[in-house]
């Protein structure tokens, strides 16, 4: 065998090589391609689910927040009511079933409830 046969072989055989490699190597690719691609969308939805919990305890949060300044307010009214029942009504003693009082604590009630809830909600 020549040495231009020879180098021809060895050409032929370095093609072939070349070829099987291009071929595995486009598999890989396309394989590693596929494991991204499904890598990312997973970790895609685990973001979204992350940002809709945030969200909703934020806004759970928020809620909670409004009710107890509602409380807070209801307080003041309490404490307004007792002071004129007490001061200005001359009522000797006031109890949660005085008039004007009960409403008070009715409404205070209701909302110490819907904390309450709005809390345990959060806390899923």
């Amino acid at each position: 065998m020549t040495f231009a046969e020879r180098m021809k072989e060895l050409a032929i055989k370095a093609g072939e090589a070349a070829q099987g490699f291009a071929e595995k190597a486009g598999d890989t690719a396309q394989d590693l391609g596929a494991k991204g691609a499904a890598a990312g969308k997973e970790f895609i939805g685990k973001a979204g689910d992350a940002a809709q919990n945030f969200s909703s305890k934020s806004k759970l949060f928020l809620e909670i927040k409004q009710l107890e300044a509602k409380a807070e307010k209801l307080m003041e009214q309490l404490g307004a009511e007792v002071y004129k029942a007490l001061a200005e009504q001359k009522i000797a003693s006031v109890n949660p079933l005085t008039p004007g009082v009960k409403e008070i604590f009715t409404k205070l009630d209701a909302v110490q409830k819907e904390i309450s809830v709005k809390e345990e909600e959060m806390g899923r």
